[in-house]
């Protein structure tokens, strides 16, 4: 099925030709806007469903019944939290006529992180420049009984708030398997270093899912939580791509707010 793009301004102008001005937000600020979305057939359509590239997009169409050329509006709402960086989604109105062809609708937009959370790698003094490496709040080891050596991660904090006293971070952990210390790195980033609890004692087998609360002075991300999927397993193997803890690119984790 052919599809008709129709690009939009973040001025909420339908075009078929002007660039769109990036809007820049900030983590705690949801991202809002409303379409102008226009019936470009010779003939009424009405809207049969509407999809997203992303199920965290909210949408609610004004009219689903529209006469050729009439317009309605889309409004459209996006949380950006746990995310920074380029944000792209599509969107696509489908109507009841096979014959006639969805409509796209394109949005793009920046967000600057409250607080970053970044897994580190190498070096700890700036962001990862490999995005995936970005914005992560679930790490996944597995290691052997008596590899508790092993459970070693890094990770990176970081705010462009200019805060009273520096950046300052208090994590807060009530599980068995791992320690949480941290480092102050410069006045707005801190790295936060989990470790075995002790790493000379055999470890109890089994799979444990837990959260280390993070508590900070930054007032828009004040408080939230990492979560750390452990797993003991005498036949766990070393090449297995989870055992470093890294289980792909960032996704918002339920219930760790």
């Amino acid at each position: 099925m052919k599809t008709i793009t129709l690009l939009l301004s973040l001025l909420c102008c339908l075009t078929m030709h002007a660039e769109e001005k990036l809007k820049v937000l900030k983590e705690h600020e949801d991202y809002t806007n409303v379409f102008t979305v226009t019936n470009p057939y010779e003939r009424a359509i009405k809207v049969e469903k509407i999809d997203t590239t992303c199920t965290c997009i909210e949408l609610e169409i004004g009219k689903k019944f529209l006469l050729p050329n009439e317009s309605t509006t889309l409004n459209v709402r996006v949380s950006n939290e746990r995310t920074s960086g380029i944000r792209n989604y599509k969107v696509w109105i489908y109507v009841t006529d096979p014959e006639y062809a969805a409509i796209e609708i394109r949005t793009k937009w920046e967000v600057i992180p409250d607080v970053a959370v970044d897994l580190i790698k190498e070096d700890p003094e700036k962001r990862p420049e490999n995005k995936k490496y970005r914005d992560i709040y679930r790490y996944i080891s597995n290691v052997k009984p008596d590899e508790g050596k092993r459970l070693k991660k890094y990770v990176r904090l970081s705010t462009p708030a200019d805060l009273e006293g520096g950046f300052q971070v208090t994590p807060t952990y009530e599980g068995k398997i791992w320690k949480f210390t941290t480092k102050t790195l410069d006045a707005k980033s801190v790295l936060l270093i989990a470790k075995a609890k002790d790493p000379s004692q055999k470890m109890e087998e089994g799979l444990f899912s837990e959260v280390v609360k993070l508590k900070t002075n930054n007032p828009h991300k004040s408080t939230f939580s990492l979560q750390f999927n452990t797993s003991v397993d005498l036949n766990a193997g070393n090449k297995d791509q989870k055992a470093d803890g890294f289980d792909g690119p960032a996704i918002p984790f339920p219930g760790t707010k």
